[in-house]
C-alpha cells in the first residue's frame, strides 16, 4: 500500500484527496438515488390517496376505506 501511495504521489496524485473525492462521488450518487426513490414513492402515494378520496371513500364504509388506504401505504 505504501508503494502504491508513493507511485501515485510520483505521478502527482494525492491519495488522500483521491480517496476523499471518491467518497464524495459515492455520497452524491447515493443521495441522488434516494431523492429519486423518494420522489417516486411520493408520487405513487399522492395518486393512491387521490384515488381513495374519489372512488373508495364514497362507496365503502369508513372501516373498509381505512383498511384500503393502509394496505396501499
Amino acid at each position: 500500500m505504501a508503494d502504491e501511495a508513493r507511485a501515485k504521489l510520483a505521478r502527482g496524485i494525492d491519495s488522500i484527496e483521491a480517496r476523499c473525492s471518491e467518497r464524495d462521488a459515492e455520497r452524491k450518487a447515493t443521495r441522488a438515488e434516494k431523492i429519486r426513490e423518494d420522489a417516486a414513492a411520493t408520487t405513487l402515494r399522492n395518486y393512491a390517496k387521490a384515488y381513495h378520496e374519489k372512488h373508495v371513500e364514497p362507496l365503502r364504509t369508513f372501516k373498509h376505506g381505512q383498511q384500503w388506504i393502509r394496505s396501499i401505504e
